[in-house]
């Protein structure tokens, strides 16, 4: 008799309940097509304190909020922040992020009185006020040549008046239309040869190694699969990209993916039992309130990415069994 386990990463849930189109276009009404995901809804967001801020309680701001859209360098000029429906400017803001380079956001609501709406960060001057009235494909802005790491557009829903430290409402993927899927065109891509599943010593995950860049720090705590005598955690190492139809991607980033299942299965001479079947944190609704803290900060494993462990490519760790739980979400 042996146990065995089996883990489907789950990349996004389209249920374009508000569906729009994507909005970054070159031309008027060119938002019919996919565009590569940079950062995803949930990914793990810097913050003070590094990944030891991840388990902090106190924080509440390191998750990202939204979907980055790369600017690719192909285009000329940088490419156009088009409105992905029609509504009123209702907030026009901007902040100074890295040297002098003050970079514009926008929220567009339905009305002036909506509480919530459509936020678009990370662009250059913006051609339009506050109040003003935009249709659906207007040209709102370019995206500023100054962001770093790279230009790239920060799509997120939010409260009509944006704070960096109220939550995303929901995860855009589940509104874009065309749908960030395979019959779109859209390549989810989750590299099997680099998955990795290891087992540590059960403790609490404000207690887990710090990031001091020594992988010993944490494999003095690992545990063999032939020698679990005691409580332990399960953790998985993997590495997932998404691809849209236009354009080429230029880098291959980490993504999260919407949620992770995975089933222990028993495995007996005669037959299979099923175990149980867990779903680990669902991405999807508000994501960042306060008191979201301890779920979503469970989700990753202090270390960022999967480097330093491991050889190969980048990618994300997150706690199989420590984390909260979603039985039952299908």
């Amino acid at each position: 008799m042996r146990n065995t386990i089996i883990i489907t990463l789950f990349a996004a849930i389209f249920l374009t309940v508000s569906a729009i189109p994507w909005p970054v276009g070159v031309t008027p009404g060119g938002q019919d097509s996919s565009w590569t995901i940079m950062t995803s809804y949930g990914n793990y967001h810097g913050g003070s304190g590094g990944w030891e801020g991840c388990t902090n309680p106190a924080e509440y701001a390191n998750f990202h909020f939204g979907v980055d859209i790369e600017d690719y360098p192909n285009f000329a000029p940088s490419d156009t922040v088009r409105c992905v429906r029609d509504g009123y400017v209702r907030q026009i803001d901007s902040v100074l992020i890295a040297g002098t380079d003050y970079q514009y956001f926008l929220v567009i609501c339905d009305s002036m009185s909506s509480t919530d709406g459509w936020c678009y960060q990370h662009m250059d001057t913006p051609n339009f006020s506050e109040t003003d009235v935009v249709y659906l494909s207007d040209s709102l802005a370019v995206m500023d040549p100054l962001v770093e790491p790279q230009a790239h557009l920060h799509f997120m829903r939010s409260d009509s008046v944006y704070s960096s430290t109220h939550p995303g409402l929901l995860n855009p993927l589940d509104s874009l239309i065309p749908p960030a899927s395979s019959d779109s065109g859209f390549t989810w891509e989750f590299h099997t040869d680099e998955d990795t599943l290891f087992f540590l010593e059960e403790m609490i995950h404000w207690n887990w190694p710090q990031n001091s860049g020594n992988p010993s720090d944490v494999w003095q705590y690992q545990v063999q699969p032939d020698n679990i005598h005691d409580a332990v955690d399960l953790f998985y190492a993997y590495w997932l990209t998404g691809d849209g139809n236009k354009p080429l991607p230029v880098n291959a980033d980490p993504l999260n993916p919407h949620k992770i299942e995975w089933t222990l299965f028993r495995l007996l001479q005669s037959d299979t039992v099923d175990v149980f079947t867990r779903y680990v944190v669902e991405f999807t609704g508000a994501i960042g309130a306060v008191s979201d803290t301890t779920k979503y900060r469970q989700f990753y494993f202090r270390w960022p990415l999967r480097q330093y462990l491991f050889t190969g490519n980048p990618g994300l760790i997150s706690c199989l069994t420590n984390c909260g739980d979603a039985t039952g979400l299908d």
